[in-house]
């Protein structure tokens, strides 16, 4: 589903940048036997642009076992697998990235280094504050990773509304608390003295007012991502929610924002709970097996704006088996991978359900 949005700005430079949903580290997912045939049909959508963003829900600490829920910590290996196929820029702000504490916290640093030393440099991270002495100083907001693509200048902030585990004597990332707004306020002011620095600039918001699972954007949050755009984001980019929200675009001084209020699953293993032998389309756990790559295209600089979105429906299927771990599809590998009829019924409904619900304007 391509919507054109506005005609290019003459002279301005263009990005193609993809937004994913939620890595998870379900032990499900470590079934598989290679994590690069994880993603191998989206590898293709991931290499062809200039920017990949996906949110990592889980530590990645090579220094103790693999674990699933409740305290979710996955292997480096799976990470690199996601970085080899494509994806540039990882958020690690949300409410599982404290699971295992302050060495949680390193670990997670010291693996993306190591990938960073393997990759050129990439991936791009932004969501944790380096870990320091206790008696450091702990900004209340991370510093904007600076992304240079091209010579365009891209600022990437990845912020979260909670955490599951919380140390006592200080923030360990950026943390906006939309449930008092104790702190909202002194944030968007923090975004609107730092966005002009940048050509572009990509929030990453983690949360929900603790809800999990809703189909729809509250109305609070829709507010406040139409103040995060006001304080000069160009894209609002949520997660948290397992589901997928839909899409806005607002017009800000002539100019297009978009705000991805939820963008799902991109890969865990939820949707094992649909029932295997009559998959029901419609059950509240399908909505975790799936969900929308947005590819948006967009002008930089002064000229600053959303032209284009290509919103590309994606499955998580599940191997034959059941036993042996799941991968992603689009819907087109999907259909030529499964099989068995009544899947493919399956993902033919949900595909239908993606399209209608890749944007919700209001």
């Amino acid at each position: 589903m391509l919507l054109s949005l506005l005609s290019g700005v003459a002279g301005a430079e263009e990005l193609v940048l993809t937004f994913g949903g939620d890595l998870m580290a379900h032990m499900r997912i470590h079934d598989i036997d290679s994590y690069e045939r994880c993603f191998t049909a989206v590898e293709p959508i991931f290499l062809r642009d200039d920017l990949s963003f996906v949110n990592i829900e889980f530590v990645v600490d090579q220094s103790r076992p693999v674990s699933g829920f409740p305290l979710f910590n996955g292997p480096v290996e799976y990470v690199e697998a996601a970085v080899a196929a494509g994806v540039d820029v990882f958020a690690l702000a949300n409410n599982h990235t404290f699971d295992y504490g302050d060495t949680g916290i390193s670990g997670t640093v010291a693996s993306i280094k190591t990938i960073q030393a393997r990759r050129g440099g990439v991936p791009f991270v932004s969501g944790v504050a380096a870990v320091a002495a206790r008696d450091g100083d702990y900004p209340e907001f991370v510093v904007p990773t600076s992304i240079n693509v091209r010579g365009i200048r891209v600022g990437f902030i990845a912020v979260t509304q909670f955490s599951n585990e919380w140390p006592d004597d200080r923030d360990v990332y950026s943390h906006v608390n939309v449930l008092d707004g104790s702190n909202r306020e002194r944030f968007l002011s923090y975004l609107s003295d730092r966005t002009d620095e940048y050509d572009l600039f990509v929030l990453s918001y983690h949360g929900d007012w603790v809800e999990e699972y809703d189909l729809e954007a509250r109305a609070a949050k829709r507010t406040l991502f139409r103040r995060i755009a006001e304080a000069g984001v160009h894209i609002v980019w949520g997660h948290h929610p397992h589901v997928l929200q839909g899409a806005d675009l607002l017009e800000i001084d002539g100019r297009s924002h978009l705000l991805l209020y939820s963008t799902g699953n991109l890969l865990g293993a939820q949707g094992y709970r649909v029932d295997h032998a009559a998959p029901d389309p419609d059950d509240p756990w399908a909505f975790t097996h799936d969900s929308m790559l947005y590819r948006v295209t967009v002008a930089t600089g002064s000229d600053a704006n959303v032209l284009d979105v290509d919103a590309i429906p994606v499955f998580q299927r599940i191997l034959p088996g059941r036993r042996a771990g799941v991968v992603l599809e689009t819907a087109a590998t999907v259909l030529v991978r499964e099989l068995d009829p009544a899947w493919r019924a399956y993902y033919r409904h949900r595909r239908d359900y993606l399209e209608q619900m890749a944007f919700r304007p209001k």
